[in-house]
């Protein structure tokens, strides 16, 4: 508190640079976590580890969820079919963030330019709004027969995840 009171300007920029350096940490970890993730799912290495799934590895050992998880490895992986280098990606998780970024690239057909990303992701925010919720294990149990009885079973008889659950059901509704 006494740097505080002495010099608050210099303070608060170290403040910010600590951040600014934090936050490139971060974005690099994007990248790993999905670099690792998926040579774990490619190979199917988590079997190895005495798991049935990715998802249930992800689940026992680390700290985000499962659906996190896949969106670091697919993100990765589009990344990487898109032809964009490590610096390239990380440079556009800072630019667009990278939530942004794992809405846009699923989407995206070839690679191009920040200002073309930059145009496709202003439209995507036009064109949707995005909801968070979170449901229990229970819960989400719940809305699945609810599905199954309204004749819109889960594709491939896989869990899926809240908000596409919620959406088929709406889709059932209208029908």
């Amino acid at each position: 508190m006494a740097q505080l009171n002495r010099k608050p300007d210099e303070y608060a920029k170290r403040m910010l640079d600590q951040l600014r350096d934090l936050d490139a940490t971060v974005h690099g970890a994007y990248w790993e976590m999905g670099r690792i993730l998926s040579a774990l799912a490619h190979g199917k290495l988590y079997d190895l580890l005495g798991y049935e799934s990715m998802g249930e590895l992800i689940d026992e050992e680390l700290s985000f969820s499962p659906s996190q998880g896949y969106k670091y490895l697919h993100t990765y992986r589009h990344f990487q079919r898109l032809g964009y280098s490590k610096t390239e990606a990380l440079e556009m998780i800072n630019d667009f963030s990278f939530t942004h970024m794992a809405h846009y690239l699923p989407k995206a057909n070839e690679r191009v330019g920040k200002r073309a990303v930059k145009n496709a992701i202003s439209k995507m925010l036009k064109e949707s709004r995005q909801i968070n919720f979170a449901l229990s294990e229970s819960d989400l149990t719940l809305l699945v027969k609810a599905l199954k009885e309204f004749g819109a079973e889960p594709r491939d008889g896989r869990l899926m995840n809240s908000s596409a659950a919620l959406i088929e059901m709406a889709k059932a509704v209208m029908k």
